[in-house]
């Protein structure tokens, strides 16, 4: 009883679930049930008359008929069921989209960690292509109810055979449903098989035909190494395919063999009833096409019941992929926000972080504390822990010990999307998007054109957009527009450092938004964005110490810790790490010290 409720329950959600995506589904379910069911019945006995018409000698008139009232009902079906596939496909289309963007979406809400986490990423692969609303209502709802329907309708036709007849393709129904059950468990083990496979070649074309990978590819000519790569793993596929198939070998045997000797018996029996007139020759045909039918849509039932029963452990699979991917920040959900209108003070309160998966601390007790208003830099050699503290600050992770503090509040305890709107970050490794300027730079802001060609001034912008030819309407790449253009590395991270500045947030970050850029264009950069950001809180990461001059404080991180902390010159007296780093990077930056 206890799993009858819940099969029941899970059926309920998948119900609500495809409603939600698309109700108009459901009419065209209920149009295809009474199409699947009505037409091959119509179709099957119909022709009864027609035959024992010519048999027995009937007058022409009945026979015209009869094969004018077949003619009609045949082209009426396929009239109907013409119409009906063209409404249909334009809904079904639109659902599978809808359903499509809906499994997309998870990429774009879930936590920054779980995007690393190819277990949950093995696992959509596996339910996007089982719970949709799509698969639900045709799969699974159609064909179980029209099965059903149609086996009503062939029993009832067969119901004046012989009573062991029907026991005869019973028994044959219970094999095959032994079968099918095995089969569709071993379906169902193959299925991690096969979404590894699609993910991987997924990777690999994207990889082979994709804009951002094509120089590489050129230039390092490992267009051979891309094609050996995706031959590998197609073969690796293919073995395990071969493998399936030869689990599936054995019963496709039995089930080639039941086959046959349905077929036999029922021809024979049947065959044996006309010849002793038992029954006519048009009712013959009748039987012969109803028993047939009688057994594929029993096994057809019983075929949806099993398969029904792995869409349910889906469903169980779909149920923990949700709760596991909830973003950390929708647990919390505070009710209201702090005071985000003023810069900010921001502290690191005894921060540990270690990432998912490893079992060492890249951060390790750091504490550090930015006073609203002020410049932080934050330096030190690569892999010293300098991105990881950024990550954290924006709540891409949280932190394995300790707490980031907001004016003494844990930024935990502030609304996540009031928290983003107060962060304008550069990151080292930004993104330009296949769109015009202008949209790369506002993205989902409002627009506001006096404010845009600030921003673009003032990120050294204006001569490049007033060269292109249609100005900040012109799109960045070629994927949707052959009259796009590619920005030099140099001119992309000053487009997005005018992004950064247009959001006009309360904390301002860059995060080694320059190497890109020659030492006099980055010392430029720093001090013109320093400027703009007037009374922002910010903070400036970088291994190259062209920020760290005119900030208040600098810390030096090395192997996830502080090792030094101060101004450029307390620093510099200490003769420690920064010293070296400064000295050793003193042709571009001799000059402003005058050390």
């Amino acid at each position: 009883m206890k799993k009858i409720k819940d099969t029941l329950k899970k059926i309920k959600f998948m119900i609500v679930y495809s409603w939600r995506i698309s109700p108009s589904n459901f009419i065209c379910a209920v149009f295809q049930i009474a199409i699947d069911t009505a037409e091959p019945l119509l179709l099957l006995t119909l022709p009864k008359h027609i035959i024992d018409a010519l048999v027995y000698g009937a007058p022409w008139s009945r026979v015209l008929f009869h094969t004018l009232l077949y003619i009609g009902v045949f082209a009426l079906s396929k009239t109907v069921r013409l119409i009906y596939n063209t409404v249909s496909a334009h809904i079904i289309n639109g659902c599978d989209i809808k359903n499509g963007l809906h499994y997309f979406s998870d990429f774009l809400n879930m936590d920054y960690e779980n995007l690393e986490n190819d277990e949950l990423r093995n696992i959509n692969q596996r339910i996007s292509r089982t719970v949709r609303a799509n698969t639900f209502i045709y799969e699974v709802f159609v064909q179980t109810v029209t099965n059903i329907l149609k086996f009503i309708g062939y029993t009832y036709i067969i119901a004046t055979l012989h009573p062991l007849l029907i026991l005869f393709l019973l028994v044959l129904v219970l094999i095959n449903s032994f079968i099918s059950k095995k089969t569709e468990k071993i379906n169902y083990e193959f299925e991690p098989v096969t979404a590894r496979f699609y993910r991987k070649q997924s990777y690999l074309f994207g990889t082979m035909i994709g804009f951002d990978w094509a120089k590489e590819v050129r230039i390092n000519k490992a267009d051979t190494w891309l094609h050996e790569k995706h031959r590998s793993v197609t073969e690796e596929y293919m073995n395990e395919n071969i493998k399936l198939q030869k689990k599936h070998l054995p019963f496709n045997i039995l089930s080639s063999v039941i086959s046959f000797s349905e077929t036999f018996v029922t021809y024979v029996y049947c065959a044996l009833m006309a010849i002793t007139e038992s029954i006519t020759i048009g009712s013959f045909s009748v039987y012969v096409g109803a028993v047939a039918n009688f057994s594929s849509s029993l096994n057809a039932v019983v075929q949806s019941f099993i398969h029904n029963s792995y869409v349910m452990k889906r469903i169980d699979e779909y149920h923990d992929y949700r709760r596991r991917i909830k973003p950390f920040h929708e647990s919390t959900d505070p009710e209201k926000s702090p005071a985000l209108d003023s810069a900010p003070t921001i502290e690191f309160a005894n921060v540990s972080f270690r990432y998912p998966g490893t079992d060492f601390d890249v951060l390790k007790n750091v504490s550090l504390k930015i006073e609203g208003g002020k410049r932080l830099a934050i330096v030190g050699y690569n892999g010293a822990g300098k991105t990881t503290l950024i990550k954290l600050l924006c709540r891409l992770y949280e932190p394995t010990e300790g707490e980031i503090l907001y004016n003494g509040i844990n930024i935990r305890d502030i609304r996540y999307e009031d928290y983003m709107d107060i962060l304008s970050v550069v990151l080292q490794d930004f993104k330009l998007f296949a769109f015009p300027v202008w949209e790369n730079i506002i993205l989902n802001g409002k627009m506001d054109e006096e404010r845009l060609e600030y921003c673009i001034d003032n990120c050294g912008l204006s001569g490049k957009i007033a060269s292109l030819p249609k100005g900040i309407d012109t799109s960045i790449g070629r994927e949707f527009d052959e009259n796009g253009i590619e920005f030099s590395g140099g001119e992309g991270q000053k487009l997005a450092s005018a992004r950064a500045l247009y959001k006009n947030g309360k904390i301002s970050i860059m995060d080694e938004p320059t190497s890109a850029l020659d030492p006099i264009a980055e010392y430029e950069l720093y001090n013109r964005f320093d400027q703009i950001i007037m009374n922002n809180t910010a903070l400036y990461v970088s291994h190259r110490l062209a920020s760290a001059k005119f900030c208040d404080k600098i810390a030096v991180f090395a192997d996830g810790r502080i090792i030094e902390e101060g101004t450029h010159d307390d620093l510099m007296d200490q003769n420690g790490v920064y010293c070296e780093m400064f000295n050793k990077q003193a042709q571009y930056y001799r000059e402003e010290s005058g050390k």
